[in-house]
C-alpha cells in the first residue's frame, strides 16, 4: 500500500506540465516516457482485475453472513476505492502519453524552423554571391572601357559616347539586378508568411 501512494505520489507531480511550454523530446525519452505509461496501464488493468475478484468473492461471502446488507455495502465500497485508485493510474498514463504528442509537436516545430533558417542563410549567401559576381563584372567592365578610350584618342567624341552609353547600360544592368533581389527577397518572404500561416493552422 505504501508503494501504492509513493507511485500517485510521483505521477501527481507534473499534473501542470502540459501548460508549460514543451521541450523537443528524443526517441530515447520518448521510448522511456511510453514504457512507463505502459507499466502505468498494466498496473491499472491488474488493480481493477484483482478488485473485481475480490468484489464477487466478497459478494458471495457476504450472502453466507447475518448483515448482508452491511457487508454487500463494505465490499463496494472497497471495490470502488481500488477502481478509483486505478483510475488515477489510468489517468497518469494517457497524461504521460498526450505529454509525449505535445513534445512531439514541438519536435517537429523545431526541426521546421531550424530548416526555414538554413534555407533562409542559403538564400542570403546566394544573393550575396550573385552581388559580387555581377560587382566584379561590372569593374572589369569599367576598366576594359577606360583603357579603350585612352586608346580610342582619335576618335574622342565618339569614344566617349560610347562609354556613355555603356555606363547607361551598366546602371540598368544594376538597377535589374536590385529588382531581381527585390523579387527574390519578396518571394521568400511570402514563402515565409505562407509557412507561418500552415504552422498557425496545426
Amino acid at each position: 500500500m505504501r508503494r501504492f501512494f509513493a507511485l500517485l505520489l510521483l505521477a501527481a507531480s507534473p499534473v501542470f506540465a502540459a501548460d508549460l511550454p514543451q521541450a523537443p523530446i528524443s526517441a530515447e525519452e520518448k521510448r522511456q516516457l511510453l514504457d512507463r505509461a505502459r507499466s502505468l496501464k498494466e498496473q491499472a488493468a491488474g488493480r481493477k482485475a484483482a478488485a473485481e475478484g475480490r468484489r464477487r468473492e466478497a459478494d458471495a461471502a457476504c450472502w453466507k453472513k447475518t448483515l448482508v446488507s452491511s457487508c454487500l455495502d463494505d465490499a463496494h465500497k472497497d471495490y470502488n476505492k481500488s477502481v478509483a485508485e486505478a483510475n488515477k493510474l489510468e489517468l497518469e498514463s494517457r497524461r504521460i502519453e498526450r505529454d509525449i504528442r505535445h513534445r512531439e509537436q514541438a519536435t517537429r516545430q523545431a526541426e521546421r524552423a531550424a530548416q526555414a533558417q538554413r534555407q533562409q542563410a542559403e538564400a542570403e549567401q546566394q544573393s550575396a554571391r550573385e552581388r559580387e559576381t555581377a560587382a566584379e563584372r561590372e569593374k572589369q567592365r569599367a576598366e576594359r572601357e577606360a583603357a579603350q578610350a585612352r586608346k580610342m584618342e582619335a576618335g574622342k567624341t565618339r569614344a566617349a559616347t560610347e562609354a556613355k552609353r555603356r555606363r547607361e547600360q551598366a546602371v540598368e544592368r544594376e538597377k535589374k539586378i536590385r529588382k531581381a533581389e527585390e523579387k527574390a527577397r519578396q518571394r521568400e518572404e511570402k514563402r515565409r508568411r505562407k509557412a507561418e500561416e500552415r504552422e498557425a493552422k496545426k
